[in-house]
């Protein structure tokens, strides 16, 4: 009795638990959008000193296009990089910047979205 009842209980769980996953997930995914885009408002301010009025795209490579694309990218925007982007680029090597951690830099404002399809 006790364990029919305790099994009951728990499918009852189970279903108002994945209800609550599928109503909460698309709220979780607004806000890791909203994330993104005010961190690609901040550091494009901070960073770059961009005026606030400019426009964000979001670029996802299909394939193995990613090192084109940032070489792409690269050559669009390596001035913004100033004198540390090219001086680095000739030596190959990473120097630490403060403010930006262990992070790679970019002349441009790069950010992971890991999507899985």
């Amino acid at each position: 009795e006790e364990y029919a009842r305790l099994r009951a209980e728990l499918e009852d769980q189970h279903v108002n638990f994945v209800k609550w996953c599928e109503t909460i997930f698309g709220e979780a995914v607004i806000a890791q959008m909203h994330l993104k885009a005010v961190r690609s408002f901040v550091e494009s301010v901070l960073r770059y000193g961009l005026p606030v009025n400019f426009e964000v795209a979001m670029i996802l490579p299909q394939g193995k296009t990613e090192s084109r694309l940032r070489a792409v990218l690269q050559e669009m925007y390596g001035h913004l990089g100033g004198n540390w982007a090219s001086s680095n680029e000739k030596e190959g090597e990473t120097t630490a910047i403060p403010g930006i951690a262990q992070e790679d830099f970019y002349p441009y404002v790069f950010s992971i979205l890991n999507i899985q399809t």
